[in-house]
């Protein structure tokens, strides 16, 4: 979580304090490859931070499969 942690005090400063309350509430997970992260008709409360891997973002509309996304994190 130490690239999180970065990353969030680069995009929005705040003090240690409330980063580590924060960063209190997050739970590291490992997904293995194809893992569904998010789901159609599925309201997701969670937030999502991939430190490694690649993530795809798909819809289907009407039978065909749209590639939405590609992301990787940067090094």
């Amino acid at each position: 979580m130490k690239n999180i942690k970065a990353k969030i005090v680069e995009y929005y400063p705040m003090s240690d304090e409330a980063l580590e309350a924060m960063l209190g509430s997050m739970t590291p997970m490992q997904c293995p490859k194809s893992t569904m992260l998010v789901r159609s008709g599925v309201t997701d409360r969670n937030v999502y931070f991939i430190e490694e891997g690649v993530t795809r973002s798909i819809f289907h509309k009407d039978g065909t499969k749209y590639k939405v996304t590609l992301a990787c994190p940067r090094s």
